[in-house]
């Protein structure tokens, strides 16, 4: 699955939002413990032939009282792209979240405008636009130091 993470910075727009992570054990045991408290819900595609896992998707809940789940990661192996792999498998783990957390009745998800074929994705299993994020990167050079609020 380690190969397969490396993979999401494989969608367009996605260098802007995250930067490259070395997933070692290390690496994933230090995810784990971010998420702790949080319900996650891991779905994975297993190549049976080769027994690799060649397709993930991720979602966490907060707690038991949590009206929405967070979509985190989908990501497919560049060779087993195009056939309808990501949809069929964020359908299905989108139908477990229900079946396992039924308070959480929506699901949020962040997908970089410029990647088409996950938001086709997300529109294709009934995912709708609710609101948009304007991620913003500055360099901090020219940002005042020193104040406590807007008047410094």
């Amino acid at each position: 699955m380690l190969r397969l993470d490396l993979h999401v910075l494989d969608a367009p727009g996605a260098a802007l939002q995250m930067a490259s992570r070395a997933w070692d054990t290390a690496a994933v045991r230090a995810w784990e413990a971010e998420m702790a408290g949080q319900r996650l819900l891991v779905g994975a595609v297993v190549h049976l032939p080769s027994c690799e896992v060649v397709g993930a998707t991720v979602a966490t809940v907060a707690d038991a009282g949590a009206r929405a789940a967070d979509q985190h990661d989908t990501a497919v192996l560049p060779g087993h792209r195009t056939g309808g792999l990501a949809r069929w498998m964020k359908a299905r783990h989108t139908l477990r979240l229900h079946e396992l957390f039924p308070e959480a009745g929506s699901v949020t998800v962040t997908v970089n405008r410029e990647n088409a074929p996950m938001l086709a994705v997300n529109r294709a299993i009934g995912y709708r636009l609710v609101r948009e994020r304007l991620l913003v990167e500055t360099p901090a050079a020219g940002i005042p130091t020193g104040g406590t609020g807007p008047n410094g």
